[in-house]
């Protein structure tokens, strides 16, 4: 805010001695200046609550907010270590989290914010037909060194009704692990 933005917003009275005090003028001025930081502050304060341009430094409030901070461990709510993953993929998390929500509960909504908080697709939700109320997650051999992100959010997001277990996939260049039962 300038000085002739303050002025204009006084009293009629002081608008007018404001033209001929040095004092009042350098009062404005001073008032002006004042608030030039807080002003910049408000005019892009979409910088501090938008996940896409947040400052990382943000991020674990911004989880908070938006009940997820389940998303991150005590020390990288704290701010002390970083997300796995990468800030780009808490970001993208926290950006669609009240759109998923809705799908909480649900293989769409799983797959959703595994693949967001990751950046890895390929995840597969499956409930085995001899095991109702189970549901085993599929992991992508890529999202290993993910896997502490992977727990949580399965603990939060999986139905609480259902027994869950996670499986990381074989690589591709991997063989699958034969079955110990099966005789060549």
């Amino acid at each position: 805010m300038d000085a002739a933005a303050i002025t204009r917003m006084l009293p009629e009275t002081f608008e007018r001695a404001a033209v001929s005090s040095p004092l009042l003028r350098a009062v404005i001025g001073s008032m002006a200046e004042l608030l030039r930081r807080p002003d910049a502050v408000l005019t892009d304060l979409d910088r501090f609550f938008r996940p896409s341009i947040a400052a990382s430094r943000y991020l674990p409030a911004l989880a908070s907010w938006l009940d997820a901070e389940w998303l991150l461990t005590g020390e990288q709510q704290q701010g002390r270590e970083p997300y796995g993953p990468g800030a780009e993929h808490l970001r993208a998390a926290l950006t669609y989290a009240c759109d998923l929500s809705s799908w909480r509960g649900t293989a769409t909504g799983l797959t959703g914010f595994l693949e967001l908080a990751t950046g890895i697709r390929g995840f597969e939700i499956r409930t085995p037909p001899e095991r109702p109320y189970h549901v085993v997650v599929t992991v992508p051999a890529a999202a290993q060194p993910h896997l502490g992100v992977v727990e949580r959010v399965v603990h939060a997001q999986a139905p609480a009704c259902v027994t869950t277990e996670i499986v990381v996939a074989a690589a591709p260049d991997e063989p699958p692990s034969p079955d110990p039962g099966v005789q060549p």
